[in-house]
């Protein structure tokens, strides 16, 4: 990560964003594409 984050308020709400690096082997290996099918089911 490029940048360094404090949290100031320990009660706060806070939303984060994540970005996969390579996204070829999460559509083309089959244990990684069930672990994103099995998120969104759960969403």
């Amino acid at each position: 990560m490029g940048f360094a984050y404090k949290i100031d308020d320990q009660q706060g709400l806070y939303f984060i964003t994540c970005t996969v690096n390579q996204w070829a082997d999460v559509f083309t290996r089959k244990e990684y594409a069930d672990i994103v099918v099995n998120s969104l089911k759960h969403c």
